[in-house]
């Protein structure tokens, strides 16, 4: 299903009356994960994703970074070399590998106290 209007509550109904298991959401950030957050609760089940330019990868219309690049799975700095702007978004990535691995820390410390 694809729609526009992102306020149109008649999208989040057609999409619950279909009860799918998996919601992929492809608004970028960070129109997707307010979609997602203003329409959640009216869902009895399903798994939401917001999932960005995937689909414009998937289809070939932003390309790929070299296979230099992929390889080294450095594909996201690639995209960041190219696409500057997206700094504050890797930032944001960075910020919280590091809050989960800080909390994966202490909670080590912690088991072995």
């Amino acid at each position: 299903m694809v729609f526009f209007d992102l306020d149109d509550e008649r999208i989040a109904a057609d999409i619950k009356r279909a009860q799918p298991d998996l919601i992929f959401v492809a608004l970028g950030l960070p129109r997707q994960e307010q979609w997602i957050a203003r329409y959640l609760d009216i869902f009895d089940k399903g798994l939401f994703m917001g999932v960005g330019g995937s689909f414009d990868t998937l289809t070939g219309e932003v390309p790929r970074a070299p296979k230099f690049w992929i390889d080294l799975n450095l594909e996201w700095f690639y995209r960041l070399l190219k696409q500057p702007f997206r700094w504050k978004r890797i930032l944001k990535v960075f910020t919280f590998m590091f809050l989960i691995l800080f909390k994966k820390g202490i909670n080590d410390v912690w088991r072995k106290s």
